[in-house]
């Protein structure tokens, strides 16, 4: 009898690992990966404002500005994402530039870096305009 409860008990640490387990993955997967996508950046610079933590607070000498960018991914998929572009010195990103990231399904993974419009794949340029 105690071989059974034990074994039954095994099997419900084993299922509530797998879980855990499978709830952190997609978790990692919905957050920290992401394809390569390009947008365009707006010709009007955002306005210049004093960063706020998760709070609200204001946190001292870091500036931010927020963008708002439609992505554009290598199989033309759009997607539409918030971007805040924060630090001690931070310089806003050129008007009208191409800027490339990897996005994700919650937030921008790495990036926006501007690039040369030569870079980007044709099919995607005619997107963005």
């Amino acid at each position: 009898m105690k071989k059974f409860i034990f074994g039954i008990l095994g099997i419900v640490v084993l299922l509530i690992g797998f879980l855990i387990f499978k709830n952190g993955n997609d978790y990692y997967q919905n957050r920290y990966t992401g394809e390569i996508a390009y947008a365009k950046v707006p010709n009007k610079i955002p306005v210049k404002e004093k960063a706020k933590n998760s709070k609200n607070k204001v946190v001292e000498g870091i500036y931010t500005y927020k963008y708002n960018f439609r992505f554009v991914t290598k199989n033309g998929k759009v997607i539409n994402m918030e971007h805040y572009l924060s630090g001690e010195d931070v310089k806003p990103l050129t008007p009208g530039s191409i800027v490339k990231a990897e996005v994700g399904k919650q937030l921008i993974v790495k990036g926006p870096n501007e690039v040369n419009k030569s870079d980007v794949p044709k099919n995607i340029v005619d997107k963005l305009n």
